[in-house]
């Protein structure tokens, strides 16, 4: 009795546990706080991402950090992001905002200057190094990159948004858009 007790038990759990597994990711990219943390951890200890999926495990997990105030656990995953893949713009990006955010300001305008390198579509980092230009005192280097946000076609879902605040910060600063 016993034994076919455990042995019901043990099937049960398997069961469970390997769409569990499976879900990690897709928790670890799509949800929110603790849950998607522990999500992103349990994903990248399985060992079973690598390449470009373990990269953007890191860059959710980042976020995840980020979020949580875990600035300097941020920056780690985002690292190791870029290690992984270092041709994505969007771990560039998040990591240029949690330097920003630290007050590593040179690295911040180094990395969000990569990720245009990479996709000078990327309309949001414009805004993003802009901002952090015009914080620095530098007006002229932010009205370079606002125009530049403005002059290119939004290419992600954050692409007007950003346009907009470009416009914003323009007017504040006196200046028009060019045509």
């Amino acid at each position: 009795m016993f034994r076919s007790t455990l042995l019901v038990a043990l099937l049960v759990t398997a069961a469970f546990a390997a769409p569990a597994a499976a879900d990690d990711g897709k928790t670890c990219h799509n949800g929110k706080g603790d849950a998607a943390l522990a999500a992103c951890d349990r994903a990248i200890a399985s060992k079973k991402a690598t390449g470009l999926d373990l990269a953007k495990l890191h860059t959710s997990r980042g976020v995840e950090r980020k979020r949580k105030g875990d600035i300097d656990g941020a920056i780690a995953d985002y690292t190791e992001a870029i290690k992984l893949n270092p041709r994505d713009p969007f771990a560039f990006n998040n990591r240029a905002n949690a330097r920003r955010d630290k007050g590593d300001l040179p690295g911040a305008i180094e990395d969000y200057t990569t990720a245009l390198a990479i996709d000078p579509g990327y309309t949001a980092v414009y805004v993003n190094r802009g901002m952090l230009r015009e914080r620095m005192k530098d007006l002229a280097g932010a009205r370079a990159d606002y125009e530049a946000a403005i002059a290119r076609p939004p290419k992600y879902a954050n692409g007007r948004g950003g346009q907009d605040m470009a416009r914003k910060r323009l007017a504040a600063l006196g200046a028009k858009p060019k045509p």
